[in-house]
């Protein structure tokens, strides 16, 4: 489940990376907004589906955010300085967005499903 959850963060990534670069924002700032866009999409559909046995609730589901989105903040950081370095060394934008994507996955998936959904 958490592997169709992230192929759904991929087409919110590149949907809002697309989206931001056909309105001349910068590769880095549309890239990290997608990233964020994606990250919280994310974030609402394993709360919901992935982890729906440890589903958080009330206030335990906006620290479990909070939680989510500094663990993958970590991840973010690697996949915008790659995907920027692909970019500026001629890769299509898309393909960029895929890496970044791809990069992130492993990371987010080992830490927030020890922490932000921990076994209980």
């Amino acid at each position: 489940m958490f592997s169709l959850v992230g192929l759904s963060g991929v087409a919110v990534n590149l949907a809002v990376l697309g989206t931001l670069l056909a309105r001349h924002v910068g590769f880095v700032e549309a890239q990290t907004a997608a990233i964020v866009t994606a990250m919280t999409s994310n974030y609402f559909l394993n709360n919901a589906f992935t982890y729906r046995e440890r589903r958080l609730h009330g206030w335990r589901f906006f620290t479990g955010l909070i939680s989510f989105a500094g663990l993958c903040s970590l991840g973010l950081v690697a996949a915008v300085g790659v995907s920027t370095l692909l970019y500026q060394a001629g890769s299509s934008w898309w393909l960029s967005g895929i890496a970044s994507a791809a990069m992130g996955a492993l990371w987010n998936y080992v830490a927030t499903s020890a922490i932000t959904w921990p076994v209980p």
